[in-house]
């Protein structure tokens, strides 16, 4: 089953979430739907469609929700595990320095 999303006239800024309502099943509890996968959305006059992740979730009310997530350039993506690995050197280099002193004399 695709699902088809015609994003016509609509606009959407990088960065920000989108969570619509687009059905409402009366007295179902459909807090088990959830659709991830990327492959099963066809999309349609939506100009920067690799910038966001595309789901269906359900509640336990009924309603079916479209959301609309941005997904992290890689770049940002690459800065955030650079600055990781910095940050962990940094420790490590701190907790293994000797501290002065602390060596016994022989």
């Amino acid at each position: 089953m695709k699902i088809a999303i015609d994003a016509s006239g609509a606009t959407f800024s990088s960065g920000e979430y989108y969570s619509y309502k687009i059905a409402q099943i009366s007295g179902a509890d459909l807090s088990s739907l959830s659709i991830t996968d990327q492959s099963r959305f066809d999309i349609q006059n939506f100009h920067n469609s690799n910038d966001f992740a595309f789901s269906v979730t359900g509640d336990s009310s009924g309603f079916v929700y479209l959301n609309v997530v941005p997904v992290p350039e890689p770049v940002t993506v690459l800065g955030v595990a650079v600055g990781a690995l910095a940050v962990g050197g940094l420790v490590r280099r701190r907790w293994r320095k000797p501290v002065e002193g602390a060596a016994s004399k022989a």
